[in-house]
């Protein structure tokens, strides 16, 4: 639920604004900086398996699954900090963004050169992890988020998008709903035996 309460109040401020996407992934890139920093010293065993695994999953035709492909990396990277406050940051942000290309652009087979360009960047920060490498694992990360600039910049639907556009309002009411789905599906009672 604390996803939900942070979604849910970045949207009213951003709402109220006038914040680039450009801005949005300029946050999340320094967020990220310091997740691989912290991954760097507090990732275990199974963190780094999931994130080599998911690091080399080449981009698919259809948008929900490499939307899925691309918020299953974030989300993994992200938990490898062992922090929970930054997870839920960067977490909030990284759907957002993620919702908001799906809406704006997709993520589909017109974008797999693209897709493929900014992926290669996943390999070499789960690699830079698995041998706590800070240096390396920096760097993959500006060039993930320099990939990610490119597709803003080459693409005038995110170029110019606006956290007031009623896009935004759209991707951040998907996203909320999804996080009160998915905390309901948690605390139900049938989640919660096994």
């Amino acid at each position: 639920m604390p996803s939900t309460l942070v979604s849910e109040s970045l949207g009213t401020v951003m709402r109220l604004g006038v914040v680039p996407l450009s801005d949005v992934v300029e946050l999340s890139r320094h967020l990220h900086v310091r997740v691989v920093e912290l991954g760097v010293e507090r990732a275990q065993a199974g963190d780094l398996e999931r994130l080599s695994e998911l690091s080399r999953v080449e981009p698919a035709s259809d948008a929900a699954t490499n939307a899925d492909h691309a918020a299953a990396f974030l989300s993994g990277l992200a938990r490898a900090a062992h922090e929970p406050l930054l997870e839920v940051l960067v977490g909030t942000l990284d759907a957002l963004v993620i919702e908001l290309t799906s809406l704006s652009i997709g993520y589909g087979a017109e974008l797999l050169p693209e897709l493929r360009a900014i992926r290669g960047a996943w390999a070499p920060i789960a690699d830079a992890l698995v041998d706590r490498d800070a240096d390396r694992a920096r760097a993959a990360v500006h060039a993930y988020f320099d990939g990610v600039e490119h597709i803003i910049s080459a693409h005038a639907e995110l170029r110019t998008a606006r956290m007031s556009d009623d896009l935004w309002a759209s991707a951040l009411d998907a996203l909320a709903l999804g996080q009160r789905r998915s905390a309901s599906r948690s605390s139900s009672p049938s989640s919660s035996s096994a």
